[in-house]
């Protein structure tokens, strides 16, 4: 295996799973058995479009000399190895000038995994944004396609969460227990569902399978592909604009488990090594914030975002994929390139999530940052703060296990802004709704029994709040215990009551969705096993 020449941090790599990864992110996160990176005269030898040598003196972060190869933390070794080739007959035709210096990755088979458009996207990782996978064209292809240039200024973007704040709830009004549901069929199992409203009450549901496939399909009285993106990063971020859809790509050293955010001129993500980056016009500001690599950034407000830090394994509980949690609350002000507010657990409690939710939870009009904190001995319990960091109020704690936030709606029967949580969502699968007020934070209903989330998976968009039903009040629609229907249940002055239920044909695979459409109404869908099932009311 030729070990001479490893490519720079821009360019990418396939790992032996097929995942789309930027290169360094292959070698020190995704290769296992097998993986060899080279290192010539201790900096790392890359080549252009003409196979052309070039030295750099930058080597990606976490390859020291030797080109050590080390696999992610927690995940099993993969069954191949990638490398890259220094032969001429291989690479690119056409001079890549967009470049400053590529290579080409195959596979331990020694097929070409990536062609010319693929490094041009990398070029736009060295700008600051990675490629952006778009296309219309019908057929899958093994890379991403289409022009790699970052999403326009008038581009709506699509959150596997719905919303920028993270608070799953959906506008507009419908009648989908009426509806009938259309199916998507798809080539692969599929993981990731994202959704946008389109004209004359139309809705496009972009797609993204087990495998990293990405697809964009247009749903009206039937279904149809529009567009074909590729190899996708995961999670992703979907976006609309002109007509055209793409999944936008993360920069070369955005960690693996999460995805940008778009701010005012630029880009906010987490980096490998932790660090909050705010990237604008190829100038990088990074910030001390020690984040998980699944952390992901809520928006609080106009440029200022929440996501948690100091990652720990105090608290090895491990239902959201690992032993890592954050013990810190962070709220960035990326307008001004700073960390605002700063919230540390004392040991041993962290913050069990991926991200914080903000919404008004008490109805005053301001809104308020909402977190699950956890440890061995009180297990899980909600708490809220001031987009300041100061805490506001903590709820009851029932022993072990963990506390699903879900959404902030006016469920409450007199109208009142009320949180979902689901309760040890594995175990007791029970539903309460929290209120916030002088008396502090107090569960006002309980209901049995839904699963709104898989034990070990970082999904935990399982359910969402719209008015389903069209009469002015907003229901919760999430799994049931089996994950093979969607449940619309409301709060009563009795409690909690199901108002209707959708099944699914199969098991849920993906993150509950929905949109509103243009002529009022809304549509929610869902992936199993065997497809995607979109509801439209």
């Amino acid at each position: 295996m030729p070990t001479e020449t490893p490519g720079d941090t821009n360019a990418y790599a396939r790992d032996a799973d097929g995942g789309h990864l930027p290169a360094w992110k292959a070698f020190t996160r995704r290769v296992g058995g097998g993986g060899d990176v080279g290192i010539r005269h201790g900096t790392f030898l890359v080549r252009d479009g003409e196979d052309e040598a070039v030295d750099n003196d930058m080597p990606p972060a976490g390859l020291g000399d030797g080109g050590e190869v080390v696999p992610a933390p927690g995940r099993a070794e993969t069954a191949g190895a990638v490398w890259a080739g220094p032969r001429a007959t291989t690479r690119p035709s056409t001079r890549t000038t967009d470049l400053p210096a590529a290579f080409l990755c195959r596979d331990t088979n020694r097929r070409s995994m990536w062609h010319r458009r693929t490094l041009l996207a990398a070029a736009a990782a060295a700008a600051g944004l990675g490629g952006c996978a778009e296309s219309s064209a019908p057929a899958t292809p093994e890379g991403p396609t289409g022009a790699p240039s970052r999403p326009p200024v008038t581009a709506r973007y699509a959150f596997t969460h719905l919303r920028a704040d993270g608070n799953r709830v959906v506008d507009g009004r419908g009648t989908i227990d009426d509806a009938q549901p259309v199916d998507i069929v798809v080539d692969g199992r599929p993981a990731w569902l994202l959704a946008f409203g389109g004209s004359g009450g139309a809705s496009y549901w972009t797609v993204v399978t087990a495998g990293g496939r990405a697809t964009t399909h247009r749903v009206g009285d039937g279904a149809e592909t529009v567009a074909s993106h590729g190899r996708v990063p995961t999670p992703p971020l979907a976006y609309a604009a002109g007509g055209a859809f793409g999944v936008v790509d993360a920069p070369a050293d955005c960690a693996a488990e999460t995805h940008p955010v778009m701010i005012d001129g630029g880009v906010l993500y987490v980096a490998t090594n932790g660090d909050a980056v705010v990237r604008r016009d190829g100038t990088s500001t990074r910030l001390d914030a020690d984040a998980p690599s699944d952390a992901r950034p809520v928006r609080v407000d106009d440029g200022r975002y929440a996501l948690y830090g100091g990652r720990t394994e105090r608290y090895r509980h491990g239902a959201l994929g690992d032993g890592v949690e954050g013990s810190r609350l962070l709220v960035v002000d990326a307008a001004g390139e700073r960390v605002e507010a700063s919230v540390t657990l004392d040991a041993p409690a962290v913050f069990e999530g991926l991200s914080p939710l903000v919404a008004d939870l008490d109805g005053d009009g301001d809104a308020e940052i909402v977190t699950t904190v956890a440890d061995a001995t009180d297990g899980a319990r909600i708490r809220a703060y001031d987009v300041d960091g100061a805490e506001l109020a903590t709820g009851p704690s029932y022993g072990s296990g963990w506390r699903h936030q879900l959404c902030v709606a006016p469920f409450a029967p007199d109208g009142r802004p009320e949180l979902a949580v689901v309760r040890k969502p594995h175990v007791d699968r029970t539903l309460e709704f929290y209120r916030l007020d002088d008396d502090g934070l107090t569960v006002t209903a309980t209901h049995g029994r839904y699963a709104s989330h898989t034990y070990g998976s970082r999904n935990v968009d399982g359910g969402l709040a719209a008015d389903l039903h069209g009469d002015g009040r907003s229901e919760l629609l999430l799994p049931t215990a089996d994950r093979r229907a969607l449940a619309a249940v409301r709060r009563a002055s009795g409690g909690v009551e199901r108002a209707s239920t959708l099944p699914l044909g199969g098991s849920l695979a993906t993150n509950v969705v929905g949109v509103a459409l243009d002529d009022g109404r809304l549509a929610v869908g869902a992936g199993t096993t065997a497809g995607v099932r979109i509801w439209r009311g």
